[in-house]
């Protein structure tokens, strides 16, 4: 399977980067055939660039990632995998949240995320930090996790809750506290809270 970064080109390019040896126009419409680039991390940097300067294109790409990232996890395609679920963190892809917030019940393998910026970071919990990324549109999503997830599940949707750290993630935090059973996450979640009232007293809360 080509990974996202070959999947997506433009008005008869090879791809965003490759397209000023193509001789094509400035991509502005995206169809659906895909090409493979000759530089695939190049094109991903190229991809968020172009999301950022063109709604249009950004929401062609916003719709077409969820599908991509859940097609990855299912078949255990790393490349895709990486590459989707770094163009969904630095886009905060709305649109990718129902997914995220279903992946957060797997197990988290942890792994270097090569996002678009070009070079790897190691995140500990990739898919909660895209979620935390994304921010409050993920908040109801990531609380409903309190109802039917398990332990782990809860605990992580307690740590992206922290992360997002806006007044409605401390509220859905408060309320399972009274509910929560394990005194462990209990605890997790106080910690949360307390950061994201520490975050507040700094003024760097959202």
């Amino acid at each position: 399977m080509y990974s996202l970064i070959d999947a997506r080109h433009y008005d008869g390019s090879r791809c965003v980067r490759c397209r000023g040896r193509a001789g094509s126009s400035s991509p502005r419409k995206p169809i659906e055939q895909a090409r493979r680039c000759q530089r695939p991390r190049g094109a991903s940097l190229d991809l968020a660039s172009l999301a950022k300067a063109d709604p249009a294109s950004r929401q062609y790409i916003a719709n077409r990632l969820p599908s991509l990232l859940a097609a990855a996890a299912r078949e255990g395609d790393l490349q895709l995998w990486i590459s989707s679920l770094g163009l969904v963190t630095e886009l905060k892809t709305i649109e990718a949240v129902p997914v995220l917030t279903e992946l957060l019940r797997k197990e988290n393998t942890g792994f270097i995320l090569w996002g678009p910026v070009g070079h790897a970071r190691l995140y500990d919990d990739p898919v909660a930090y895209a979620l935390s990324e994304i921010g409050d549109p993920a908040t109801q999503p990531v609380a409903k996790l309190f109802q039917d997830g398990d332990a782990a599940t809860r605990r992580r949707a307690a740590i992206v809750l922290g992360n997002i750290a806006t007044p409605q993630a401390r509220e859905a935090l408060v309320r399972q506290i009274l509910l929560e059973q394990v005194d462990d996450l209990r605890a997790v979640m106080q910690d949360q809270v307390t950061y994201i009232d520490k975050k507040v007293r700094l003024g760097i809360a959202r």
